[in-house]
């Protein structure tokens, strides 16, 4: 099992912020301090400035106070994970920990002002050991779009409270027929698909070389997202709807986003997991197009949980 902490990006964002609020604030503080001394009216500004000086030290120390309680939720899950050992198919935590066993579908659509989150609790229980769920999961994103579903824990006993963790597994193979039929996508050019396991395999043949076909995945749950895996000036092209082995992410439930966890696997598109998947081969611009489309079906075969 790969073992990752996704991190929170946007603390580190409003770090940066602060220190250049601090830094600017000081400087100007400085220039103030120093055009009264030479023109001699620090003592008639001394009430102003105290007033001045005030108000921002309250301002600064309600931020500084907000900056520690950001940097103590993000390192829950750090501390979670760093404290959590793996052996064989169980997670080991570092003591008896309460936590809520479900699944976490966040989105985030271009149509919308706010990304959807949600958590819906199927058990609770205590225990010290976790074995890893070789559930079914959807992950597809593109940079700050998408949409994702885990099956996730929620861990409840301190000083984890509200960390989560996310689970992929590489179980699953892609249903129906194997080989699919050539078919004509433009011209003369040809393209066959076939399901290899976890893979796609297609391959292109005859191509004209005038105009370039991109081949794209999407989800009936995220449309608007279309994830390029390949294009026709290569002849073959490969992708896995799995990962090679199984991902257990540790985040907390305020730092998930589509677009932390695109960072956190080091990626700036996916599409992975199970249920149905759609592979449109797409002609560009101009008159842009699409000209095939072939319906996927990632299948788990196997479920359960628990320890």
């Amino acid at each position: 099992m790969k073992k990752l902490v996704l991190e929170s990006y946007e603390t580190k964002i409003f770090v940066r912020v602060f220190l250049g609020f601090l830094t600017l604030f000081i400087l100007i503080i400085a220039s103030v301090l120093f055009s009264l001394i030479r023109g001699g009216t620090l003592k008639k500004s001394f009430f102003g400035m105290i007033a001045y000086l005030l108000f921002a030290l309250i301002l600064i120390s309600l931020l500084v106070f907000s900056l520690k309680k950001l940097k103590e939720e993000a390192k829950k899950a750090s501390l979670l994970a760093a404290n959590s050992v793996f052996e064989k198919n169980r997670i080991v935590f570092p003591h008896e920990l309460e936590f809520e066993y479900g699944r976490i579908e966040f989105s985030t659509y271009l149509n919308r002002e706010h990304p959807r989150k949600r958590f819906k609790v199927l058990e609770r229980r205590k225990s010290s050991v976790f074995e890893f769920p070789d559930e079914e999961f959807k992950l597809v994103g593109d940079y700050d779009r998408g949409f994702a579903s885990f099956p996730a824990i929620k861990i409840l006993t301190k000083p984890y409270e509200r960390a989560v963790i996310l689970f992929m597994t590489n179980k699953g193979v892609i249903a129906g027929k194997s080989i699919l039929t050539p078919k004509i996508l433009e011209e003369t050019l040809n393209v066959e698909v076939e399901a290899r396991g976890k893979e796609i395999v297609g391959r292109f043949y005859n191509p004209t070389g005038k105009r370039r076909v991109d081949v794209v995945i999407s989800v009936p749950e995220s449309p608007e997202i279309a994830v390029k895996i390949a294009d026709s000036s290569v002849q073959e092209f490969r992708y896995s709807l799995l990962p090679e082995e199984r991902i257990v992410i540790f985040s907390t439930y305020e730092s998930l986003s589509i677009a932390n966890l695109l960072k956190c696997l080091n990626l700036s598109r996916i599409a992975l997991g199970h249920g149905e998947f759609l592979l449109t081969f797409k002609l560009l611009k101009p008159k842009a197009r699409e000209l095939l489309t072939y319906k996927l079906k990632v299948e788990l075969k196997e479920k359960g949980w628990g320890v």
